[in-house]
């Protein structure tokens, strides 16, 4: 996720988060579930944690990724919803090892069901900030299959 020009971290949070729960996308707000946040006020949650990070480590965490975001897609007629977002959240817990907080919202809006899954770059601890990998797409490709 990116910081959009002019506007603060929480801005962008809060952009990005009320997008990914939109209640006409995500049929009246069932289909998100989060883990160790509140989806309402994860924007701020996660903006606390990223100061509490640079407090605690001196490392500034303003520059640089502060938030990911993966999509998940299916066929349709693939899966219903729920089994959508079941899906979604154990690709979460599993790529994420229970490790940084979460949020897996599924898009029904559209022909075919997706999720997308963002979570907090900063750990639950904030010691540590998540960092993408060599090859990380082709983990998250073969993790996503390996739980469908």
């Amino acid at each position: 996720m990116h910081l959009s020009m002019g506007k603060s971290l929480p801005h962008s949070l809060n952009a990005r988060i009320s997008y990914i729960i939109n209640p006409t996308k995500t049929n009246g707000g069932s289909l998100v579930t989060t883990y160790r946040c509140a989806s309402e006020t994860a924007d701020a949650e996660w903006a606390l944690s990223h100061r509490q990070y640079r407090d605690r480590t001196h490392r500034n965490s303003d520059q640089g990724v502060i938030a990911y975001q993966v999509r998940q897609s299916f066929a349709p007629g693939e899966v219903t919803p729920e089994e959508a977002n079941q899906i979604g959240v154990e690709f979460a817990h599993r790529f994420l090892k229970d490790k940084y907080s979460f949020i897996v919202a599924t898009h029904v809006d559209c022909d075919h069901i997706h999720n997308h899954i963002l979570w907090n770059a900063v750990s639950l601890d904030g010691d540590r900030k998540f960092r993408d990998f060599y090859l990380s797409g082709q983990a998250v490709g073969r993790l996503s299959n390996q739980i469908c």
